[in-house]
Protein backbone atom coordinates (compact mmCIF):
# COMPACT_ATOMS: atom_id res chain seq x y z
CA UNK A 1 0.00 0.00 0.00
CA UNK A 2 1.30 3.76 -0.45
CA UNK A 3 1.59 5.43 1.87
CA UNK A 4 -0.33 7.95 1.80
CA UNK A 5 -3.23 5.85 0.93
CA UNK A 6 -2.35 3.71 4.27
CA UNK A 7 -2.69 6.97 6.40
CA UNK A 8 -6.22 7.72 4.84
CA UNK A 9 -7.12 4.08 5.66
CA UNK A 10 -6.42 3.83 8.94
CA UNK A 11 -8.65 4.33 11.35
CA UNK A 12 -9.49 2.91 15.08
CA UNK A 13 -11.63 -0.44 14.83
CA UNK A 14 -13.86 -1.23 17.84
CA UNK A 15 -15.12 -4.64 16.55
CA UNK A 16 -13.38 -7.62 15.82
CA UNK A 17 -13.42 -11.22 14.35
CA UNK A 18 -12.34 -13.95 16.17
CA UNK A 19 -9.67 -15.36 14.02
CA UNK A 20 -5.98 -14.59 15.09
CA UNK A 21 -3.73 -13.31 13.14
CA UNK A 22 -0.78 -14.68 11.42
CA UNK A 23 2.60 -15.39 12.54
CA UNK A 24 4.01 -13.44 9.80
CA UNK A 25 1.99 -10.71 10.07
CA UNK A 26 2.63 -10.19 14.14
CA UNK A 27 6.35 -10.82 13.56
CA UNK A 28 5.88 -7.30 10.82
CA UNK A 29 3.71 -5.69 13.11
CA UNK A 30 6.57 -5.94 16.21
CA UNK A 31 9.42 -5.30 13.62
CA UNK A 32 7.39 -1.96 12.32
CA UNK A 33 7.05 -1.02 16.27
CA UNK A 34 10.89 -1.99 16.60
CA UNK A 35 12.29 0.52 13.81
CA UNK A 36 10.77 3.80 15.46
CA UNK A 37 12.47 6.14 16.54
CA UNK A 38 12.88 6.36 20.39
CA UNK A 39 14.09 9.49 22.32
CA UNK A 40 17.87 9.51 23.10
CA UNK A 41 18.18 6.26 21.25
CA UNK A 42 17.22 4.43 24.54
CA UNK A 43 15.87 1.43 22.66
CA UNK A 44 16.42 -0.68 26.06
CA UNK A 45 13.58 1.73 27.99
CA UNK A 46 10.64 -0.36 26.18
CA UNK A 47 9.46 -3.72 25.97
CA UNK A 48 6.59 -4.90 23.88
CA UNK A 49 3.99 -7.27 25.41
CA UNK A 50 2.29 -9.51 23.08
CA UNK A 51 -0.79 -11.36 24.36
CA UNK A 52 -2.35 -14.05 22.53
CA UNK A 53 -3.76 -16.41 24.78
CA UNK A 54 -7.85 -16.36 25.13
CA UNK A 55 -7.68 -17.24 28.57
CA UNK A 56 -5.02 -14.39 29.59
CA UNK A 57 -7.02 -11.73 27.31
CA UNK A 58 -10.48 -13.31 29.02
CA UNK A 59 -8.77 -12.37 32.59
CA UNK A 60 -7.52 -9.01 31.48
CA UNK A 61 -10.80 -8.20 30.01
CA UNK A 62 -12.54 -8.74 33.28
CA UNK A 63 -10.09 -7.45 35.26
CA UNK A 64 -9.54 -3.97 33.77
CA UNK A 65 -13.18 -3.43 32.51
CA UNK A 66 -14.21 -0.82 34.97
CA UNK A 67 -16.28 1.93 32.35
CA UNK A 68 -19.25 2.72 34.14
CA UNK A 69 -20.73 4.07 30.67
CA UNK A 70 -20.03 0.17 29.02
CA UNK A 71 -20.77 -2.31 32.54
CA UNK A 72 -19.00 -5.25 30.79
CA UNK A 73 -17.17 -4.13 28.16
CA UNK A 74 -14.53 -5.18 26.41
CA UNK A 75 -11.59 -2.81 26.93
CA UNK A 76 -9.74 -3.75 24.25
CA UNK A 77 -12.71 -4.35 22.21
CA UNK A 78 -12.31 -8.32 22.34
CA UNK A 79 -9.21 -8.50 19.69
CA UNK A 80 -7.45 -11.81 19.68
CA UNK A 81 -4.01 -9.62 19.65
CA UNK A 82 -2.91 -7.14 22.73
CA UNK A 83 0.33 -5.61 22.08
CA UNK A 84 1.40 -3.51 25.47
CA UNK A 85 4.07 -1.01 25.08
CA UNK A 86 5.85 -0.20 28.43
CA UNK A 87 8.90 2.23 29.18
CA UNK A 88 11.53 2.27 32.38
CA UNK A 89 10.09 3.77 34.67
CA UNK A 90 12.97 5.17 36.90
CA UNK A 91 13.93 7.53 33.32
CA UNK A 92 14.22 11.04 34.34
CA UNK A 93 12.62 12.35 31.23
CA UNK A 94 9.17 10.27 31.12
CA UNK A 95 8.09 13.00 28.47
CA UNK A 96 9.88 11.43 26.03
CA UNK A 97 9.31 7.97 27.44
CA UNK A 98 5.49 9.03 26.87
CA UNK A 99 6.22 10.74 23.25
CA UNK A 100 8.51 7.45 22.06
CA UNK A 101 6.03 5.13 23.11
CA UNK A 102 3.42 7.07 20.68
CA UNK A 103 5.73 6.61 17.88
CA UNK A 104 5.85 2.93 18.35
CA UNK A 105 2.20 2.51 18.06
CA UNK A 106 1.73 4.48 15.55
CA UNK A 107 4.68 2.66 13.60
CA UNK A 108 2.37 -0.34 14.44
CA UNK A 109 -1.04 1.20 13.47
CA UNK A 110 0.57 2.16 10.02
CA UNK A 111 1.76 -1.66 9.19
CA UNK A 112 -1.43 -3.08 10.70
CA UNK A 113 -3.57 -1.29 7.87
CA UNK A 114 -0.59 -1.97 5.15
CA UNK A 115 -1.45 -5.43 6.55
CA UNK A 116 -5.32 -4.92 5.82
CA UNK A 117 -6.10 -5.77 9.71
CA UNK A 118 -7.65 -3.38 12.28
CA UNK A 119 -6.50 -1.57 15.42
CA UNK A 120 -7.28 1.15 18.32
CA UNK A 121 -4.86 2.48 20.32
CA UNK A 122 -5.97 1.69 24.25
CA UNK A 123 -5.66 3.65 27.51
CA UNK A 124 -8.19 3.03 29.87
CA UNK A 125 -7.62 -0.73 30.57
CA UNK A 126 -3.69 0.32 31.48
CA UNK A 127 -4.45 1.84 34.93
CA UNK A 128 -5.89 -1.36 36.36
CA UNK A 129 -3.32 -3.11 35.21
CA UNK A 130 -0.31 -0.98 36.74
CA UNK A 131 -1.81 -0.86 39.72
CA UNK A 132 -2.26 -4.41 39.82
CA UNK A 133 1.18 -6.62 40.53
CA UNK A 134 -1.16 -10.13 39.98
CA UNK A 135 -1.76 -8.74 36.30
CA UNK A 136 2.04 -6.91 35.97
CA UNK A 137 2.92 -10.74 36.30
CA UNK A 138 0.45 -12.17 34.12
CA UNK A 139 1.85 -9.99 31.29
CA UNK A 140 5.42 -10.81 31.90
CA UNK A 141 6.51 -6.53 32.50
CA UNK A 142 9.63 -6.69 33.64
CA UNK A 143 10.61 -4.97 37.44
CA UNK A 144 10.88 -1.47 36.22
CA UNK A 145 8.82 -1.20 33.57
CA UNK A 146 5.55 0.79 33.33
CA UNK A 147 2.82 0.10 30.69
CA UNK A 148 2.00 3.41 28.92
CA UNK A 149 -0.06 2.35 26.05
CA UNK A 150 -1.86 0.05 23.75
CA UNK A 151 -2.67 -1.73 20.87
CA UNK A 152 -5.67 -3.94 20.20
CA UNK A 153 -4.78 -5.79 16.54
CA UNK A 154 -7.14 -7.71 14.34
CA UNK A 155 -9.30 -8.84 11.47
CA UNK A 156 -12.17 -5.98 11.36
CA UNK A 157 -15.56 -6.82 10.95
CA UNK A 158 -15.98 -3.74 8.97
CA UNK A 159 -14.10 -3.67 6.11
CA UNK A 160 -11.00 -1.02 5.76
CA UNK A 161 -11.70 1.71 3.41
CA UNK A 162 -10.05 5.32 2.55
CA UNK A 163 -11.60 7.28 4.85
CA UNK A 164 -12.45 11.18 3.87
CA UNK A 165 -12.57 13.69 6.47
CA UNK A 166 -14.51 16.53 6.68
CA UNK A 167 -12.67 19.93 6.30
CA UNK A 168 -14.72 20.46 9.81
CA UNK A 169 -12.43 17.82 11.63
CA UNK A 170 -9.08 18.70 10.06
CA UNK A 171 -6.49 20.06 12.70
CA UNK A 172 -6.22 23.38 12.01
CA UNK A 173 -2.45 24.62 10.45
CA UNK A 174 -1.37 27.90 11.43
CA UNK A 175 1.85 28.63 8.99
CA UNK A 176 4.42 31.45 9.58
CA UNK A 177 6.51 32.38 6.89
Amino acid sequence: METMQTIMTRKSTREYKETQISDNDLSKILLAGSLSPVGRRMYNDFRLTVVQSKEVLAILGEKTAKNPLHPGANPFYSAPTLIIVSSRSDTVNQEVNIASAACIIENMHLMVTDLGLGSVLLFGMLPEIRKNPELLTLLCVPSGFTPICALAVGYSVVPLSIRTIPTSSQIIINHVK
